[in-house]
């Protein structure tokens, strides 16, 4: 999301720092409900937790200090202060500019691959392209500080 972020023009860029966008993991939970993918217990507890926070739209690394855009199609679900109308235009031509293939990296899975990747840096995406096999994952999370307004 830094490259992303870094073509943007010089005017879009200053728009967009300083702005926050809301994050819900409620929406995104139903449909995994609804798909069989989570169990009743494990909704109901994410939708008890309340899981809707607002962060930046745009965060600053706090090891590189590089600027990031910081939004997901399946989780941001607005920016604070501004009409839907205005909020959902803005939020669509990013996540389409973010989804331009010169951003994008694929991996090509071989037994024995591991990746990694930083989520203050990046979007990730699991395809589901993978049928007949089945998806093994472990994840390991190193919990750092909320996002950095940049």
């Amino acid at each position: 999301m830094t490259t992303a972020y870094d073509s943007l023009s010089g005017r879009m860029q200053h728009y967009l720092d300083g702005l926050s966008a809301w994050h819900d993991m409620n929406g995104p939970m139903t449909a995994a409900l609804r798909q069989g993918v989570v169990s009743h217990e494990r909704y109901a507890e994410v939708v008890q937790m309340n899981r809707r926070h607002l962060h930046p739209l745009v965060i600053q690394h706090p090891v590189s200090g590089r600027k990031a855009l910081y939004l997901s199609p399946t989780y941001t679900t607005h920016i604070e202060g501004m009409a839907p109308s205005e909020s959902d235009a803005i939020l669509d031509y990013l996540h389409a500019h973010c989804q331009h293939v010169q951003f994008g990296f694929r991996h090509r899975w071989r037994v024995g691959d591991m990746v990694l990747w930083d989520n203050r840096s990046v979007l990730h995406n699991a395809i589901l392209d993978y049928q007949p096999h089945q998806r093994r994952m472990q994840r390991t999370s190193v919990f750092a500080r909320e996002p950095l307004q940049a």
